[in-house]
């Protein structure tokens, strides 16, 4: 294979003479261009650039190489940019101190772009078409300001690790295989995935610090892993993304962090189990935001739905519960802001189906309001039989009560609906034990209800 060797001085005539050749492997080394360094129109085998300092930007444009390029030692004092060229191999960049930006545009990279102790202030790529891309870390880790990938599409998995200098990452209506993000602590940055078709997102051992935003939006992805720590202010936005098979986060809430997953579709979805417990401590929940009921109503019903995937019927229970207490005071709140005099009566219905019928699924409610009951009814007999002016005596197999006692004990076979027995209550006796024996047998029926409910299921 022929070879071109250039070394000093770079000039114009020498860089003319480059376009000239076709299929050559041309190596640049110890070299300085005073101006800009400019590859054009060239067809070559190879490009390997070594210890060129330029006071200009390294261009790049229009050249077609057979094989692979590399860019070791360079310091360049403006960006280093590839456009509308196409890469058979490799592009490596190995210890560049720019400090400057890679802009890739409209490229096309056969193999994999590989970054080994590099220092950019930001790397744009656009329209470029790879087979892979990862960012791992080395003895020296690479330091990049800012990662913006638009419009590109990435064949394998892409790894990012080490990203402790990054203050952005963008990843915009492209197609990439998979992307891990692994081992890494942001701090007061912003990480969106817009409108990109994933195969698989993985973060994993990731620490959002500060106020780090991660957000995905209008995302389609066929399997998501998230295991990361959120502190302070950090947040993970999940908006009107859809995860095709799972979604599995294993997400450490603290201080004021938070998580919203509620306008995205999860075939099947798994949330870490401390993360969805603390949901039952609505609103104090990082996944809820109090001020926004509709979001609250839909990631309580993404919870009850996995749980329900889960089998685990007795939690989805109470976070049907926990549905029927939002959605009702999400309905009074708004009868009562547009001065709605229905408001009393949701009111109402909310007390009673709530505290007294427990939506239908919780058992400690109606047990409760039957004991009240009980309790309030003992008090209206003793009453009854004052204002009757006889004393509550009651006769049961031949043995006497009085008082309270009595009184309660006609309770309780009254609520659960026993044979009535006799005592001399008056004319509001009749009243009383009926108006007990009906609500008796409301409850009754709805208890055994319940039981049956949680036993069938």
């Amino acid at each position: 294979m022929k070879a071109i060797e250039i070394s000093g001085v770079i000039t114009d005539e020498k860089i003319k003479a480059i376009q000239s050749l076709v299929s050559y492997d041309l190596f640049i080394h110890d070299a300085i261009c005073r101006g800009p360094l400019i590859l054009e129109n060239c067809h070559l085998h190879s490009i390997r650039l070594h210890n060129v300092k330029t006071n200009d930007y390294l261009l790049i444009k229009n050249c077609q190489v057979e094989t692979r390029v590399t860019c070791s030692s360079i310091k360049p004092q403006a960006p280093i940019s590839f456009l509308d060229s196409d890469i058979g191999g490799d592009l490596i960049f190995h210890d560049i101190l720019s400090g400057q930006s890679l802009e890739l545009h409209t490229i096309t990279v056969g193999g994999s772009l590989t970054l080994d102790q590099a220092i950019f202030s930001c790397i744009a790529i656009h329209k470029c078409r790879m087979r892979e891309f990862s960012l791992l870390p080395v003895e020296r880790q690479n330091k990049i300001g800012s990662i913006r990938l638009v419009s590109s599409e990435i064949q394998l998995d892409t790894t990012f690790s080490g990203l402790d200098n990054v203050h952005e990452l963008k990843i915009e209506n492209s197609f990439l295989q998979g992307l891990k993000i692994v081992k890494s602590t942001l701090q007061d940055a912003v990480v969106c995935i817009e409108e990109t078709r994933l195969g698989t997102l993985r973060l994993s051992g990731v620490i959002l610090q500060g106020t780090t935003k991660l957000r995905m939006a209008n995302t389609d992805i066929e399997m998501l892993f998230m295991e990361l720590t959120a502190s302070e202010q950090a947040t993970v936005d999940c908006v009107t993304s859809i995860v095709s098979k799972s979604a599995s986060f294993q997400v450490s809430m603290r201080g004021d962090s938070r998580i919203d997953i509620s306008s995205s579709d999860f075939a099947q979805l798994r949330l870490h189990h401390d993360l969805a417990r603390t949901s039952l401590d609505y609103p104090n929940s990082p996944l809820f935001h109090p001020s926004d009921s509709i979001q609250c109503i839909a990631t309580i019903k993404l919870i009850k739905e996995m749980y329900f995937k889960e089998h685990d019927y007795w939690t989805e229970d109470r976070f049907f519960y926990l549905l029927k207490t939002v959605e009702q005071k999400a309905l009074m709140d708004e009868f009562l802001q547009s001065g709605n005099p229905k408001h009393l009566f949701i009111w109402l219905l909310y007390i009673m189906f709530r505290f007294i019928f427990g939506w239908g699924v919780d058992l400690f409610n109606p047990l409760a309001a039957m004991a009240v009951l009980m309790i309030c009814f003992s008090g209206l007999y003793e009453w009854a039989a004052y204002v009757s002016h006889h004393p509550m005596l009651l006769h049961i197999m031949h043995t006497q009560y009085s008082g309270f006692f009595a009184a309660l004990i006609l309770s309780i076979a009254a609520l659960l609906n026993l044979d009535p027995l006799e005592a001399p209550l008056g004319s509001l006796g009749p009243l009383l034990y009926f108006s007990e024996f009906f609500f008796g047998l409301l409850m009754v029926t709805l208890i055994i209800g319940i039981i049956i409910r949680k036993l069938v299921r």
